[in-house]
């Protein structure tokens, strides 16, 4: 009845049932005859749209009753698809709620839906005779993203930040070398980058001097005072030793002479041969414990039973101190209370000892700021391209035994393998241009796969001979795309 009215509605809802979409393009498709409209059609401010039948710029030969209509609507990363039998009725209201689509988590550097837009292509369940199947491009992304990464030698992210990987990687030292080159780039940051302090032939010895803030002191979240203690947030200009603000550490009570400030961070830390510091700063010391006795006590730790903690019996007045405690130190004033796991640490504290119990101490007087493992200064660090120095840490640093040209390079105890060790992050967000290539290299696999094999499905097959005509002239933009990404690893050769 191809001259007979059969008005078909469709409302379109988001994945809640309730909000209706607008402007959402919905897909029709009778399928017996193969047939779609010849425009595009999308819902209104009410998320409808209706589809008059009987008209030819909607299906050409009409409709009969018994024909199989497909309804879809494929929106970001939901899609609903159903079916009707056509009735001779005069119509029929439908409501498509969108669900959302299942994931492929193993492809990072495009969706499946981003190809299909990119080649005018749908998916089989929409397109029976021309679509393909998403398991299909899936599959052969996976092994041209890798195929890319070798390429690039970069590690691509999906832009969550999810795929991004660890590296743990050793590197010879040459007697006076000072810079390193990682396999990797870019770096998203250095987690451990450790020096051997031993002779060749000895159990090494790494120490970590790679800088990672444990808390800015910017905030007063997550900190608490013990009895008569009270922390509040200081930004007064010159009163803060780093970032934006400082921790005003002060007593107010006459209860007990001595006040623990302490905070469980929000992530554990691996304090595993590093140092441990924190910055203090005293306006008086009269109102600390007399000199020779323990003022101040730094823990950091797994909790307040499981800490390792250093005393401190002469604090300097009217300046900013660090104050810092060594893992596995064997200085007579470090200690370990408890068993705290170095490789998990999440808990940091500062105990101050008073010279009376009613002691009281005004806000601004004693100031806590930059809680930290080793310094920030020590290591110079090219995110970029990987590049990492040795910039000021004294025990590496200029040697004056040796002779003049030298003293501007790091010395070892003796050159060899395996001297330095970083541990670092690495990857990169998606740009536009690694996104179309994975796309183009993956519809010139495809395009090949399907078109050779015998046991491809036909529809398949011609859906996408016609769809991705010309694999060949995609060659020019992929080449010209790895060119511009090709990143070599840098040599690691003396400076």
């Amino acid at each position: 009845m191809p001259g007979t009215p059969n008005l078909i509605g469709v409302t379109v809802k988001d994945t809640d049932g309730t909000t209706v979409l607008e402007n959402i393009q919905v897909r029709i498709r009778n399928e017996n005859t193969n047939e779609t409209p010849s425009a595009s059609h999308f819902t209104d401010s009410a998320g409808q749209v209706f589809f008059q039948l009987a008209n030819k710029s909607i299906l050409e030969s009409g409709w009969t009753v018994g024909d199989i209509l497909s309804i879809s609507v494929s929106y970001q990363n939901t899609e609903k698809v159903i079916s009707i039998t056509l009735e001779d009725n005069g119509g029929s209201l439908h409501t498509l709620v969108l669900v959302a689509l299942p994931v492929a988590p193993s492809l990072k550097l495009f969706t499946v839906q981003e190809f299909l837009d990119y080649h005018g292509l749908e998916t089989d369940d929409v397109d029976t005779q021309n679509g393909i199947k998403p398991e299909t491009i899936v599959k052969m992304g996976e092994g041209i993203e890798k195929n890319i990464e070798r390429i690039t030698n970069r590690t691509w992210d999906d832009n969550s930040g999810s795929n991004y990987q660890i590296s743990n990687e050793l590197y010879e030292a040459r007697l006076t070398q000072k810079i390193w080159f990682t396999k990797k780039t870019p770096i998203v940051s250095i987690q451990r980058f450790e020096v051997n302090v031993n002779l060749p032939g000895e159990d090494p010895d790494f120490q970590n001097i790679a800088f990672q803030q444990l808390d800015a002191a910017d905030s007063v979240t997550g900190w608490n005072a013990s009895t008569d203690g009270t922390i509040t947030l200081n930004t007064t200009n010159g009163e803060v030793n780093e970032g934006t603000g400082a921790l005003n550490i002060t007593k107010t009570g006459a209860t007990v002479d001595n006040v623990t400030f302490d905070k469980t961070l929000d992530s554990q830390f691996d304090f595993t041969n590093s140092v441990f510091k924190m910055d203090l700063f005293v306006e008086d010391t009269s109102e600390l414990a007399s000199q020779g006795s323990t003022q101040v006590e730094i823990r950091v730790g797994s909790d307040s039973s499981n800490y390792y903690s250093k005393t401190f019996d002469n604090i300097a007045q009217g300046n900013w101190i660090s104050l810092s405690l060594t893992h596995n130190s064997s200085s007579d004033s470090a200690s370990t209370t408890g068993t705290p796991d170095a490789t998990a640490v999440d808990y940091v504290a500062i105990k101050i000892t008073y010279s009376a119990s009613s002691t009281t101490v005004s806000a601004g007087d004693m100031r806590l700021d930059n809680v930290r493992f080793n310094e920030e200064n020590d290591l110079d660090i090219n995110l970029e391209i990987g590049r990492i120095s040795i910039a000021t840490h004294s025990d590496y640093r200029n040697d004056l035994t040796v002779g003049h040209f030298f003293q501007h390079f790091i010395t070892f105890p003796e050159p060899g393998l395996d001297q330095v060790r970083i541990t670092y992050k690495h990857g990169q967000t998606v740009p536009s241009d690694i996104k179309r290539l994975a796309i183009l290299m993956t519809a010139r696999g495809l395009g090949s796969q399907m078109l050779g094999a015998l046991n491809m499905k036909v529809s398949e097959a011609s859906g996408l001979n016609s769809s991705l005509q010309n694999l060949n002239n995609y060659d020019k933009e992929i080449n010209d795309i790895i060119e511009n990404r090709r990143f070599a690893q840098i040599e690691n050769v003396l400076p």
